[in-house]
């Protein structure tokens, strides 16, 4: 649980500084597996973690590519919130 809420805490810190929830996403799960071996004391667990966080990884490869190209959407940036309200307005 606690090692759970750190990575979460880490979310929040870097999607606020961001702007990007790719970017925390990405930066939390990739220090997830090191809060795991610190919190739990143990290297048996490091494996395991470091191979999901591969796989979510390589599962989000458009995520990256778009970061890189420079096309990922902010968080609450006016563009997403154009959209809410178009959705929201053709809703009713």
């Amino acid at each position: 649980l606690v090692i759970g809420a750190l990575v979460l805490l880490i979310w929040i810190l870097v999607a606020y500084l961001s702007r990007y929830s790719s970017v925390a996403s990405i930066t939390s799960l990739s220090i997830a597996p090191f809060i795991a071996i610190v919190g739990m004391r143990s290297i048996d667990i490091f494996i395991p973690l470091i191979t999901i966080t591969f796989i979510i990884l390589y599962q989000h490869r458009n995520n990256i590519n778009r970061l890189i190209d420079g096309e990922e959407p902010k968080l609450f940036s006016e563009h997403m919130n154009s959209e809410v309200v178009v959705e929201e307005e053709t809703a009713v």
